[in-house]
């Protein structure tokens, strides 16, 4: 496909997944924080909630932008951990999926 210099619309603009993202199970995704060049994206996979495992608070652009949406953001304040072997708490991790199937 040839390229005749028009400028591309928003429909042929890519879209950009999130640092880390996967799909953990058909409708269940994880991923790094996302940013405004990954909102398109998240977009597209139509989420109902996001389960944020971290002490820090979302930006104001992603606050909108979910609420925008109507996405529920359940914070559970988890410290990080990049260490390939370290181990999070169990029982956080249980405490928070008890409060998204809730």
């Amino acid at each position: 496909m040839a390229f005749s210099g028009e400028l591309l619309t928003d429909s042929h603009k890519s879209v950009v997944p999130p640092l880390n993202f996967a799909m953990v199970a058909p409708g269940v995704y994880r991923s790094g924080y996302p940013n405004k060049k990954n909102f398109p994206f998240l977009k597209k996979l139509g989420l109902k909630s996001i389960m944020y495992l971290c002490e820090d608070e979302y930006s104001e652009d992603t606050l909108a932008f979910l609420g925008g949406y109507g996405i529920k953001i359940f914070h559970v304040r988890i410290s990080g951990n990049k260490e390939p072997f370290g181990e999070i708490d169990q029982a956080e991790i249980a405490g928070a999926l008890v409060e998204v199937l809730g």
